[in-house]
């Protein structure tokens, strides 16, 4: 089996900012990599030290391509990542992750809280989902209304993060599809909502700073925990938590955290730097039957049974805790 994970690095500059990478599960062995890099238009500056524009987001394979997102554009590889085109438009700006929905690319344009969908082969933007839009959704989650032009070209309009500190941002960086109805992971409220019917579906503060959002087609959703390392099992058809995993348990994370963390955060300069740079900061999920992967910092993946909260394996990327996993998915 072939994973396709994307990593991003914490304060290198833009141009080193992550990679695509092809691994082979079974034997652990990298087989191709490519730098994701924003260009056209480039960044030359990144004010923020954290990921921001750096790096490889969400990932999608879709028969012999496969679409990798970087900070404003989807970039579409054939399967030996050779670079075949990109995909880029004025409402891609800070994205993170990505679903499928047929011939229809869904992404999570973060900085203006924002799921855009793109025709994958003209790469055309068809249509979108603006929760702050919704006076159901502004009522529940206390949103102020949000003034976008949303023909405007916004792509480098928000390198800096002050938009994050606006009480009415969502940070909706995850997007699924259920039953024809839309879903989205609202980081900075800690809840999951229901786009197509302006609801809110699911909220917890356990879930603020959370990533990635996978439904399966029973309804179960899957949510990283980030910043406490553990998986979250949701029941949509009831709104209610079913299981929790911590990673932290496992005994391969604890040696990983013991022996290469440590070191590793007292090379990164100045006050503040366990926030740059988070040790076991969980992000980059894939979903099969009860196995789960699972990426986080510094850039490992595990594979667990869900259900039964083992650990069935590992892959270590790299030792620098800088180095984080973002995006992953599995390919046969």
């Amino acid at each position: 089996m072939h994973i396709y994970f994307g990593t991003v690095v914490r304060t290198a500059p833009v141009r080193e900012g992550g990679e695509l990478v092809k691994l082979d599960w079974d034997n652990k062995r990298v087989l191709e990599s490519v730098p994701i890099v924003p260009e056209d238009p480039s960044v030359e500056h990144d004010p923020n030290p954290r990921g921001n524009t750096r790096g490889c987001r969400g990932i999608q394979v879709r028969g012999d391509r496969v679409l990798a997102a970087s900070y404003h554009s989807v970039e579409v590889f054939d399967r030996d990542l050779n670079r075949l085109r990109r995909m880029s438009d004025g409402l891609m700006v800070g994205l993170h992750e990505t679903s499928l929905d047929g011939d229809t690319l869904w992404v999570t344009s973060t900085a203006i809280d924002a799921a855009v969908g793109y025709d994958v082969e003209r790469g055309v933007r068809t249509g979108g989902f603006f929760p702050r839009d919704s006076e159901g959704l502004r009522q529940s989650l206390s949103l102020a209304p949000q003034s976008l032009d949303r023909e405007a070209d916004h792509r480098l309009s928000f390198l800096d993060s002050a938009h994050t500190q606006h009480g009415s941002h969502l940070h909706l960086n995850a997007v699924a599809q259920w039953q024809d109805r839309h879903f989205a992971l609202c980081h900075a409220k800690g809840a999951v909502i229901d786009m197509s019917r302006e609801t809110v579906v699911y909220e917890d503060p356990a879930l603020i700073k959370a990533h990635n959002l996978i439904v399966r087609e029973d309804g179960l959703a899957f949510v990283n925990d980030t910043y406490r390392t553990t998986l979250k099992v949701i029941d949509l058809n009831t709104g209610r938590l079913v299981r929790s995993v911590s990673l932290r348990r496992l005994g391969a994370v604890q040696w990983i955290f013991a022996k290469t963390v440590a070191r590793t955060i007292a090379k990164l300069p100045g006050k503040g730097r366990s926030h740059i740079a988070r040790p076991l900061f969980l992000r980059g999920l894939a979903i099969s039957g009860s196995k789960a992967w699972l990426g986080f910092s510094p850039a490992t993946i595990v594979c667990i049974d869900w259900e039964q909260g083992k650990l069935l394996d590992v892959y270590r990327h790299s030792d620098d805790v800088r180095v984080c996993v973002h995006g992953l998915e599995l390919a046969d």
